[in-house]
């Protein structure tokens, strides 16, 4: 026996696009957001995607220089023994000083990090 399943994405012609090409890309990236909500499931095309896919693609590009250009910043959580109430370690916090947008989170960068393949120099980074 086998279980298929759907991911469908759709976008209107002419609201979302007037072109095509433009409206299949738009359909497949209403496509991958049905696969992100857990498959078998279907999704409209809304502007706010392009947008999100645009400011990854951003971050995409501005992650090639954050090393050169010590963006980096490094910040240590003290770890507290609540028995003792004495700090017994502390956690190691990278954050993206971004020139233009500010404070960037690691729940934004660190994927695109290691979807660069650029998620090893930053620890090794970090760890100097």
């Amino acid at each position: 026996m086998a279980y298929i399943s759907a991911s469908i994405g759709a976008s209107i012609y002419p609201d979302d696009a007037a072109e095509a090409l433009t409206l299949l890309k738009n359909t497949d990236q209403a496509m991958y957001a049905a696969k992100r909500q857990g498959r078998n499931r279907f999704h409209y095309y809304t502007p706010v995607m392009h947008q999100a896919a645009t400011a990854k693609m951003q971050l995409s590009n501005d992650m090639h220089v954050v090393l050169e250009d010590n963006q980096f910043k490094v910040y240590y959580q003290p770890i507290v023994n609540m028995e003792t109430r004495q700090i017994c370690k502390a956690e190691a916090l990278i954050r993206w000083q971004h020139p233009r947008l500010g404070l960037v989170s690691p729940a934004e960068f660190i994927p695109i990090a290691e979807d660069a393949g650029q998620i090893i120099a930053i620890g090794d980074w970090e760890f100097r």
